[in-house]
């Protein structure tokens, strides 16, 4: 009963020091429980993140590869248009060529460009 009434009077007189004491353990424990706990949803939120971020990318990568075949697709038309375009340069130019031609002869022998237009055109005279 004496070690008690010593031990309560040694709380009685360094009180302050004794909850300094308790204060300097106490406080680093809670704030280390708190940090542990903070850092886990820190990582938590970065590994979220970093998967986000390879979501995005993936997908980035997937539509540059479909413009970029699309944009394969359009030179390519464009070509066959370019193709296109000169064969039918080409046949308008015969094509006037050949009415020239024609109309020169128109003036020598009316009767030959009548025949000529049949045979060409699939018209049958009279």
């Amino acid at each position: 009963m004496e070690n008690l009434e010593e031990v309560f009077s040694f709380l009685k007189e360094n009180w302050k020091a004794v909850l300094a004491i308790v204060y300097a353990i106490v406080v680093p424990l809670y704030f280390l429980n708190y940090t542990s706990n903070l850092r886990k949803a820190l990582d938590s939120s970065r590994d979220s993140s970093k998967e986000q971020i390879k979501i995005l990318q993936d997908t980035i990568d997937k539509q540059k590869t479909y413009y970029d075949g699309l944009f394969m697709q359009y030179q390519v038309d464009l070509n066959n248009e370019h193709i296109r375009h000169d064969e039918e340069i080409k046949k308008i130019k015969e094509t006037q060529q050949y009415q020239q031609m024609l109309l020169s002869q128109r003036l020598q022998d009316p009767t030959q460009l009548a025949n000529e237009l049949r045979g060409r055109y699939g018209l049958n005279g009279n």
